[in-house]
């Protein structure tokens, strides 16, 4: 069964590195420890930088409320927008995952500069 948002929030960026990563590996007779999991998930994201940083960061609804995104209520609805955008633009991965990761990283160390302009 799926967790929800609010449960993929209470957990650690190891674990959601960890999950995203497992959902990149085939499945093989080896498993992957933690380590290289994360590691997988992680290159990944960096491949995909620019591409998320055009779809999360281009939204003015995202940027206003991650602004105040720090009630949990708020932080549900904030990774709820970007999985949206996510899903319409990435393919492949849980979108929720990778937009709790992007939430809990800070979505203003995403988009950071491209937010300083006027």
């Amino acid at each position: 069964m799926a967790e929800s948002i609010e449960q993929q929030l209470a957990l650690g960026r190891d674990e959601l590195l960890q999950r995203l990563g497992k959902h990149l590996t085939p499945v093989s007779v080896l498993p992957r420890s933690p380590s290289e999991l994360r590691a997988i998930a992680l290159r990944w994201i960096e491949e995909r930088r620019a591409q998320l940083q055009a779809a999360v960061c281009g939204s003015e609804e995202i940027r206003a409320l991650s602004k105040s995104a720090q009630a949990n209520e708020r932080r549900v609805i904030l990774a709820t927008m970007i999985a949206d955008t996510i899903a319409a633009s990435i393919v492949g991965v849980p979108a929720i995952t990778l937009a709790v990761l992007i939430v809990q990283e800070g979505v203003e160390t995403l988009c950071g500069s491209d937010w300083l302009l006027p």
